[in-house]
């Protein structure tokens, strides 16, 4: 299968952006975040490995501040979160941006085990929290995997538009050049429309957590 180029991707993501999916997606995020769900933990809610879209959203709604992106000085980084700031595609920098934290400060938390870093990082890493105080966090973030659907597509050629149309599980649309495209829209809206359901559904942790450090 031949690559679609960007002009073109771009073309039918305008197409189908009259569902409104993507835009309720962003929106989902962003009040995911005023619930009291950081980005890496929105991350894990809607089933994804790296934080770094969910982070540009935030950011371009203006919720976060955006830090500074790629690698950083050696030393800047506490010792051992490197690894797992890199599987989210996120750096130190904006790690710390978006808890609102210095850097330097939260630097010097972490190596004091203690402060607000150490909180953020029982949210985001429970994991490498453990590692580093021996004790289990209580991960407030547990989600189960998405519900499998067994799906039955719908592709026709609109020979007045020049392009695919997919369908699947009665309304959700996908468009391209070719029926794979098409169909991989689709279900690209369709996984948007769970998204969108689990992040509704969210309990707020800003009322479950009420003396939470992030609030502080």
């Amino acid at each position: 299968m031949v690559k679609m180029g960007k002009k073109k991707a771009y073309r039918f993501k305008k197409i189908a952006e009259d569902n409104g999916f993507e835009n309720k997606v962003e929106q989902g995020y962003v009040e995911a975040f005023k619930k009291g769900y950081s980005a890496v933990e929105i991350t894990r809610i809607v089933g994804v490995k790296s934080t770094k879209y969910i982070h540009a959203i935030l950011v371009r709604n203006g919720v976060i501040l955006p830090g500074k992106p790629g690698r950083q000085i050696k030393g800047t980084i506490p010792d051992g979160m490197e690894a797992h700031l890199k599987i989210r595609g996120i750096s130190f920098s904006q790690w710390c941006a978006e808890w609102s934290m210095d850097q330097n400060e939260a630097f010097e938390d972490i190596k004091n085990r203690s402060g607000m870093a150490m909180a953020a990082i029982c949210a985001d890493f429970p994991k490498f929290y453990e590692i580093l105080t021996g004790c289990e966090c209580d991960d407030f973030v547990r989600p189960e995997p998405f519900e499998k659907h067994k799906i039955t597509a719908r592709i026709e050629w609109l020979p007045a538009e020049g392009y695919y149309k997919a369908e699947i599980l009665d309304g959700f649309m996908g468009y391209g050049d070719d029926t794979y495209s098409a169909l991989r829209m689709a279900q690209s809206n369709f996984r948007g429309h769970l998204t969108i359901k689990r992040l509704e559904n969210l309990r707020n942790k800003n009322v479950e957590i009420p003396n939470a450090p992030w609030l502080m």
